[in-house]
């Protein structure tokens, strides 16, 4: 496998920096209020663009990665299997949005309804599981970065990650939430095109559908070839169900751009952008699928960028790199961004009502880039670590789920007894980690398929706020009071 040149790796690196820098400096040029609207754009997104936004934002390294290895290591089944949870969950989840924004229009973060609607130790506990997930996703994308101008590049794998975190972290230090969502509207179209053409030419350059279908039955993967296997079904998208279905309502990322548009356009938001987004991690599992119909021996993490330097033009290889590029961008930028608001809002404003913060907005203004680029440079220097970005974040993502149904329950169920609310989330991380965290990261073998310990986290954090209820009920509390809450 041919490595490009080193130097056009940098290049591209530079090339990247000045034009999300340049942006970043235009929308502070055109927006006289760096304050709340720093961190926030509340119901001032124009839809066409909060949607691609949305899209752009979900395309991260592992959508492009993490696809490329699910169908590597699955077979077929990986093509739909990556996919297809964001598009049940904007299907079950997207009416509760619209739901949790009617009866608390005051919210700028997610965390925000737990705090009005059960108290302070759940609000806590939402508020840094979310902050920890942000951070954690923000430290996939940069990871990518690394990976990619490695594997492409020959670029060693540390200083990727540390160049692409300093210009990240920069952009969002400058520009804040309006300069992401403006990059990312131009991002999304570009990584549609250029999947597109890399898709159909790493397909017919490799001898067209059939001969790579040929390719799957022989290399002995025990389904390869079966869009339903058993073998996928247990180990990749059970794991993937019960940590992702939750995608679209226990993420800041995806609040920062319901709260953007006006009233009433959340559920299409939502689901609109699911299914534009599909079609993304199933291209990158299509060329996945390349790279298991043509033998590659290689880690997973590496297949889509060996598939394209292995089998197309050198214009290929560049026109990956900028996709790649443009989704960790999007992504990393809105979930530091997102990290900060949460810190901001639901810690700092909440907890230390004596700091001259929330009336003085160059001083908010000026601790928000603080805490950016202490989080940025901390998270690039983790990011230097190569480990598997399909699994990490699997682990990663085993943190929101308990987060899951306490919020569901508190927003349709106005009698749910809220100290079992309370109890379920303990309970819940409990379960998390010793069942999902520790267990997707090796550090010990579960004595039953990987899927259940995430499962299990589903079942205890659902039956003890519906045991709590049924035992003693709150019948003090009404929907109509979180309106009239601060």
């Amino acid at each position: 496998m041919q490595l490009l040149n080193q130097t056009t790796g940098y290049a591209i690196l530079l090339v990247f920096a000045v034009f999300v820098i340049v942006v970043a400096l235009r929308v502070v040029r055109n927006n006289t209020n760096l304050g709340s609207d720093f961190l926030n754009a509340k119901n001032s997104v124009p839809f066409g663009v909060a949607v691609a936004s949305l899209v752009a934002n979900w395309t991260w390294s592992a959508t492009l990665l993490g696809g490329g290895e699910g169908a590597y290591s699955f077979g077929v089944s990986g093509v739909w299997i990556y996919g297809i949870d964001v598009i049940l969950s904007a299907l079950i989840f997207a009416p509760l949005v619209m739901k949790i924004r009617n009866i608390a229009p005051q919210l700028t973060t997610f965390p925000e309804f737990i705090r009005l609607r059960v108290g302070k130790s759940s609000h806590i506990i939402f508020t840094v599981i979310s902050m920890a997930q942000m951070l954690c996703f923000t430290l996939v994308q940069i990871m990518a970065i690394g990976l990619i101008f490695h594997t492409m590049f020959g670029i060693p794998h540390w200083q990727g990650a540390i160049i692409g975190g300093i210009i990240i972290t920069a952009f969002v230090a400058i520009g804040g939430l309006r300069a992401a969502i403006d990059t990312s509207f131009v991002f999304v179209y570009a990584i549609l095109v250029a999947l597109f053409v890399l898709l159909i030419g790493s397909v017919w350059g490799n001898g067209g559908p059939q001969a790579i279908f040929d390719g799957i039955k022989n290399s002995g993967l025990p389904g390869g070839t079966f869009l339903f296997s058993k073998e996928a079904i247990i180990g990749y998208w059970l794991i993937d169900f019960f940590t992702y279905i939750n995608y679209t309502l226990i993420n800041q990322n995806v609040w920062e751009h319901v709260l953007a548009v006006k009233p009433g356009r959340e559920k299409a938001l939502v689901r609109s952008s699911a299914l534009i987004w599909f079609f993304i991690p199933a291209a990158a599992s299509v060329i996945g699928l390349v790279g298991l119909g043509t033998g590659l021996d290689i880690a997973g993490n590496d297949v889509l960028p060996a598939v394209i330097l292995q089998s197309m033009p050198k214009w290929a290889s560049y026109l990956f790199v900028i996709i790649l590029l443009a989704s960790i961008f999007s992504t990393a930028s809105t979930c530091l961004n997102a990290f900060t608001n949460l810190l901001v809002t639901d810690l700092y404003k909440q907890y230390m009502p004596s700091a001259k913060f929330v009336s003085d907005e160059k001083i908010m203004h000026r601790r928000c880039v603080i805490i950016i680029v202490v989080a940025g440079i901390l998270v690039s220097i983790f990011a230097v670590a190569d480990l598997s970005i399909l699994w990490l974040n699997y682990a990663v993502g085993a943190f929101a789920v308990p987060l899951l149904w306490p919020f569901v329950m508190s927003a349709y169920k106005e009698t749910i007894n809220r100290k079992s609310i309370v109890a379920s989330l303990y309970a819940g991380v409990i379960v998390a980690i010793f069942f999902a965290f520790l267990p997707t990261l090796e550090v010990y073998s579960l004595p039953f398929d990987m899927w259940i310990g995430y499962a299990l986290i589903h079942v205890v954090t659902l039956v003890i706020p519906i045991v709590g209820t049924l035992i003693k009920p709150d019948r003090d509390f009404h929907f109509e009071q979180i309106k009239l809450m601060k």
